[in-house]
């Protein structure tokens, strides 16, 4: 003897979508930006190899005499001068 397992399928439809929207409604809805109204972080157009940041960098260590500070500020920092030379 074989047992008939009946499951029931979900309800797809809304039950918000029936009823009228106030002006109540519409004031606590969220706010979405449109996707064409997002501005993009804008890449520079010129690549600036690894180890000219890298040589920077150390300049920019020794140029403290390998005093308190960061190697990632160094990085940075070096990546921001060479870009600023190359856009001049």
């Amino acid at each position: 003897m074989s047992a008939t397992v009946r499951t029931r399928r979900p309800n797809t439809t809304n039950s918000n979508t029936n009823r009228n929207t106030t002006s109540e409604d519409a004031a606590v809805a969220p706010l979405i930006a449109p996707q064409a109204a997002v501005s993009r972080p804008r890449t520079p157009a010129v690549q600036i190899s690894h180890a000219r940041i890298e040589e920077r960098a150390y300049q920019i260590f020794l140029t403290r005499n390998g005093g308190p500070g960061d190697a990632t500020s160094d990085w940075l920092q070096a990546e921001r001068e060479l870009l600023a030379g190359c856009a001049r």
